[in-house]
């Protein structure tokens, strides 16, 4: 298994790739999402719009996160939504990677897909 190389504070700021020692304690993961939704109006703005619309789903409507990233979006709205089911796409395997250790201990029923691409490669409709 190839390592991934040395963590920087700019990979935080740039690729969203957080240090391996929050997965020791998964909560800060949580905590620092919600540091980035008080201080980043932007993530305000865009996390109030997607629960909006979420919540207008039926059970069992599938959703799409393109871009997920460090799953700021995406974590919340899965534990938040467990009748939908998500879809998490990102192009950097280093996100999924992260996004598949994050929900490792959920169960089963409760993990997103994920899927290792840019949303060019999806078939249309």
């Amino acid at each position: 298994m190839q390592h991934p190389p040395p963590y920087r504070p700019s990979d935080s700021l740039q690729q969203h790739r957080y240090p391996g020692f929050l997965f020791r304690w998964p909560w800060l993961i949580d905590l620092l999402h919600g540091w980035n939704w008080l201080v980043h109006p932007r993530n305000r703005i865009v996390w109030r719009f997607f629960h909006c619309r979420l919540r207008q789903l039926e059970a069992g409507a599938k959703v799409l996160d393109a871009g997920f990233g460090d799953g700021q979006h995406l974590f919340p709205a899965v534990k938040a939504f467990p009748g939908l089911q998500f879809t998490g796409l990102d192009k950097l395997e280093a996100h999924l990677r992260f996004a598949k250790r994050y929900f490792g201990k959920s169960p089963p029923s409760r993990r997103p897909e994920l899927l290792c691409a840019g949303i060019e490669a999806l078939p249309p409709g």
